[in-house]
């Protein structure tokens, strides 16, 4: 694989990433590309949040002709639901999850993340476990070259709770409970969450009040195991 350059900023960093990666897997410009949306609002940001999801969905990017959430992401608001809900959990991270009313529809948040996708061509809304997988197992290599580039402090892992793909991507992590029905582990200095699917049919404020309490519990666990 191609050693990026370390002086370059983040996106062409990314940007020479997925030209490697398309060609060695897409062929056809069929790539998706994510990353780090807004590089100066990333860089500012009071914690580097990467949320991590499965594939992008066709049926929402009609008009996203370059195929690039970071063009859409900085210059649309997105009107589905996926879009509406990682917006809503990055602003709770991001200002210490004030009520929802106040996060709910502020897309502006989505400037202020990094995303990917581990599937990187589109699908249609719904997809079989097997086939993440396989694209996981086949891509690893630039999978976590993308993610060693973004250098999180916080992942959202909002690929359904398969444990297979928590596994590959990040091995020998500890997981531990929250006590919400939701793991974390802290690994490579990066605190990592097992989350829903931003498009799973939670009411909205339910999905946010739950990765507040799991932020609440991570971090009086933290305290208690430092004393």
């Amino acid at each position: 694989m191609h050693h990026y350059n370390r002086n370059m900023d983040l996106t062409n960093q990314l940007n020479e990433l997925f030209n490697e990666w398309n060609e060695k897997f897409y062929k056809k410009d069929t790539l998706y590309k994510d990353g780090v949306i807004n590089e100066v609002n990333y860089k500012q940001a009071k914690q580097k949040i990467l949320f991590i999801a499965k594939e992008p969905n066709g049926k929402n990017h009609k008009e996203n002709i370059d195929r690039d959430f970071r063009t859409e992401w900085n210059t649309t608001e997105p009107s589905y639901i996926f879009a509406k809900r990682i917006s809503e959990w990055a602003y709770g991270i991001l200002n210490n999850f004030p009520v929802f009313n106040e996060a709910s529809n502020k897309l502006r948040a989505l400037q202020d993340i990094a995303f990917m996708n581990i599937k990187k061509s589109a699908g249609i809304g719904t997809v079989e476990d097997y086939v993440i997988i396989s694209a996981l197992e086949r891509e690893l290599d630039y999978i976590k070259k993308e993610i060693e580039i973004i250098a999180p402090d916080i992942i959202i892992l909002s690929t359904g709770f398969i444990k297979k793909i928590r596994e590959k991507l990040f091995d020998n992590a500890e997981w531990k409970s929250s006590g919400y029905g939701v793991d974390y582990s802290i690994h490579e200095s990066c605190t990592i969450i097992d989350f829903y699917h931003p498009s799973s049919r939670i009411v909205a404020a339910a999905s946010y009040s739950l990765l507040q309490n799991v932020f609440k519990s991570m971090h009086e666990n933290i305290k208690v195991s430092q004393r």
